[in-house]
């Protein structure tokens, strides 16, 4: 309801700020912001951020846990520097929210292999043109949050080959609010916990250092929640 209520008076806005057909798009990105900062106050939620180091100069691969639907919303807020989402194809079927999957974002359809290859590709042009992207590296929401699940290889794939630094973020207390399955549990308003972490420079690895960067990237995250998993 107060995505709705927000959003809809904003929706011209955004409809003529992304009428173009391909990226940036610096105005809508600050209307997104603008608008998760009103979805984030009025759900009662303020922010805890530990920043272990500071942000390199954009672009750069931003990957974090996936706990919650509001993993999105917040990461809009916490990093200032443009970037696009890859999410799941599913998103562009959201009524009102699949205007933003048109073409700002990247979707991609992990059951379709050519699709999902494609989005890789897509990814990489946004990268290599100056546009961070953000990667939730397990995919989807694991139903047991906040374990985390195994990471997919394309957000460590994409940093080798294109030599750009990798931002590990751990949401510690995401779960609590709009986790999987949870539309009918309780949300709470409260204390949003993140470690923003410091980059991982990708800039002299290859395809044999894949798995290694991969489990190093996951141990980063993971680390502030092993106590809640």
């Amino acid at each position: 309801m107060l995505f709705v209520l927000t959003f809809l008076p904003l929706f011209p806005l955004f409809y003529f700020a992304l009428r173009k057909n391909e990226g940036p798009y610096p105005i809508a990105f600050r209307l997104i912001q603008f608008h998760c900062w009103i979805l984030t106050i009025f759900s009662f939620n303020y922010f805890n951020v530990v920043r272990k180091g500071s942000l390199p100069k954009p672009p750069y691969i931003i990957c974090a846990n996936h706990a919650s639907y509001l993993d999105i919303i917040y990461t809009y807020c916490l990093f200032n520097d443009y970037f696009v989402f890859m999410g799941k194809a599913e998103l562009g079927q959201v009524p009102l929210f699949k205007i933003f999957f048109k073409d700002m974002n990247v979707k991609v359809d992990r059951k379709n292999r050519v699709a999902a290859v494609r989005a890789m590709e897509d990814c990489k042009e946004r990268l290599l043109a100056g546009e961070s992207v953000v990667i939730f590296p397990e995919g989807s929401i694991p139903d047991a949050a906040p374990k985390m699940k195994k990471f997919k290889m394309g957000a460590f794939k994409l940093a080798i080959e294109t030599g750009l630094p990798i931002i590990p973020v751990t949401y510690k207390s995401n779960y609590k609010r709009l986790s999987e399955g949870a539309w009918f549990k309780f949300c709470y308003p409260g204390r949003v916990d993140v470690v923003i972490h410091e980059p991982i420079d990708t800039s002299n690895k290859s395809e044999e250092d894949l798995v290694n960067l991969s489990n190093e990237v996951f141990e980063i995250i993971s680390e502030p929640i092993k106590h809640l998993q």
